[in-house]
């Protein structure tokens, strides 16, 4: 009975050896070494982004001021042209004809008006038939200033230095007055991206404001641009309201439908509480969390964070925060709720960390 009582005493002194041998263990493991980082109030830049489309500033569909078929088309897509340059013509046979039948129809009415004259001046002819014979001739005129004006229109003159964005017609095919035949722009000169924002996104930005893009066809290559346009009003049936930037020129081959990434620099600022990216636990979307310092019971307490957004190795926050707050830099990775920690150094966040 008494080894009995002896056995039985030595398993509960070596479960409590046990039990107090994993406490040590677990307060050694949960004490860290860590550095700590003091959060500061910053006026910080917002970026906005977005996607648009390269389009040429100025794009105009040109067309013949008179029908006709199509004898010839100088220019493809995608060809650069200069001003005055002719880039396509009607076959003018036609146009030709009527013109010389509105001249002959013009000489005629000239001299139907002097012959009357000289009757009505013997009184051999009416002031009526003088009255007929002056309107038959501004009739005649007009039809000859028409005329005139369809054969100087039997060709298109590009109206500025650009590029052909697209044909609209082939030679042989009949074109009716006004139908676009050829779509024009002023690019890479005049090269814009077209893109869409939120109503909360426009507000904050104006004209003038810089941008960043990036083109898939030039991996690597950062253009920039600034803000030339904001719409007044939203795209119908969408609520996105459209913005116009401006490409700074660029020796780089750009064509109209690029699908551009960019990145918007609003002029003004915010105040936001600013603290290192080392410092986020965890992350997911706008939600994450720090742990922050406790002085008095020398540990650290995990507390979640909303993300205003990213910048250079720094995070704004939203809420969650306050200035002056002392948070785990180093080391937030290792912790948990209630960790005991010691600490290496303290400092304040700089502006160019």
């Amino acid at each position: 009975m008494r080894l009995l009582l002896t056995i039985a005493g030595l398993a509960v002194l070596t479960a409590f050896s046990a039990c107090g041998g994993r406490a040590g263990e677990l307060e050694k493991q949960t004490t860290r070494t860590v550095t700590l980082v003091t959060a500061r109030q910053e006026k910080v830049v917002r970026p906005v982004r977005a996607s648009g489309l390269l389009a040429a500033s100025r794009e105009v569909a040109l067309s013949f001021k008179t029908g006709g078929i199509i004898q010839t088309l100088r220019v493809d897509e995608g060809r650069h042209f200069k001003k005055g340059e002719i880039l396509a013509t009607l076959d003018m046979r036609e146009i030709r004809a009527y013109a010389e039948q509105a001249r002959a129809g013009l000489e005629k009415a000239e001299r139907d008006v002097r012959r009357v004259e000289k009757l009505y001046a013997d009184s051999a002819a009416s002031l009526e038939q003088l009255q007929n014979a002056r309107t038959a001739l501004t009739a005649a005129r007009a039809r000859y200033e028409a005329a005139r004006f369809n054969e100087e229109q039997g060709r298109i003159t590009a109206p500025f230095d650009g590029v052909v964005l697209k044909r609209l017609r082939s030679m042989g095919e009949m074109s009716g007055p006004g139908a676009p035949v050829l779509l024009v722009g002023n690019q890479p000169a005049g090269a814009i991206v077209k893109a869409a924002l939120s109503d909360s996104d426009i507000l904050r930005l104006q004209p003038g404001d810089r941008a960043e893009l990036r083109f898939d066809a030039w991996p690597g290559t950062v253009f920039s641009g600034r803000v030339s346009r904001l719409a007044g009003t939203a795209l119908p049936g969408s609520g996105v309201f459209e913005i116009e930037i401006a490409l700074d020129k660029t020796a780089k081959k750009l064509l109209s439908g690029f699908v551009a990434s960019v990145t918007l620099f609003p002029s003004r600022e915010e105040e936001r509480v600013v603290i290192p990216a080392a410092a986020l636990s965890e992350a997911s979307g706008k939600r994450a969390y720090v742990f922050v310092y406790d002085a008095g019971a020398g540990i650290v307490r995990r507390k979640r964070v909303s993300v205003a957004h990213i910048m250079d190795g720094r995070i704004a926050l939203s809420d969650g925060l306050r200035p002056g707050t002392r948070i785990v830099e180093h080391g937030a990775a290792y912790l948990n709720n209630g960790d005991r920690v010691i600490i290496k150094t303290s400092q304040a966040l700089s502006p160019a960390q």
